[in-house]
């Protein structure tokens, strides 16, 4: 009996670092949070790093504001995260560290991402290195240990791996 039912054919996973252009990477967790290392000309890589918390008001956040950018009713506001509570790196302190945060039109308050910037770095961090950052990262801006409570991929990013053939 021949089926009229197509096949799904499944392909790999995707890979849990990344090589991208221009000599940046994206290391992947939890599936679908990453961490952009970019390195610079002096030696130095930032970090962006994936993040996702709900404020009820900017007093919430605990951090000072160093800078925002408005558009009518969007704001992007970068708070400075002291580089004594900011993860270190291979025993590196960061050289600064900053959280971003969007405030929408909406009054949802939202931060986005953390920023991090570390000097004397000669090659890329392998995966265990960056994953020691998140979970520090993710730890104090989320409140939550990924080991202990790993997010499950909200359902646009099930749907959109879906069509991917990757679940």
């Amino acid at each position: 009996m021949v089926s009229n039912t197509p096949r799904r054919i499944r392909v790999a996973k995707e890979p849990d670092v990344v090589e991208a252009p221009l000599n940046v990477r994206e290391y992947w967790f939890e599936e679908f949070r990453r961490v952009i290392v970019v390195p610079d000309n002096n030696g130095c890589m930032l970090f962006s790093i994936d993040v996702h918390r709900m404020y009820s008001s900017p007093d919430e956040i605990g951090f000072n504001v160093v800078s925002k950018v408005e558009d009518n009713d969007i704001h992007i506001v970068y708070y400075t995260i002291p580089v004594e509570i900011a993860p270190r790196l291979q025993d590196r302190k960061a050289e600064w560290a900053e959280l971003v945060v969007v405030k929408a039109a909406d009054r949802r308050i939202e931060a986005s991402d953390v920023r991090l910037y570390y000097c004397s770095i000669s090659e890329f961090p392998d995966r265990d290195s960056v994953y020691e950052v998140y979970k520090a990262v993710v730890k104090l801006i989320e409140g939550r240990d990924p080991d202990e409570n790993p997010l499950k991929a909200p359902e646009i990013i099930r749907r959109v791996y879906e069509s991917r053939g990757l679940l």
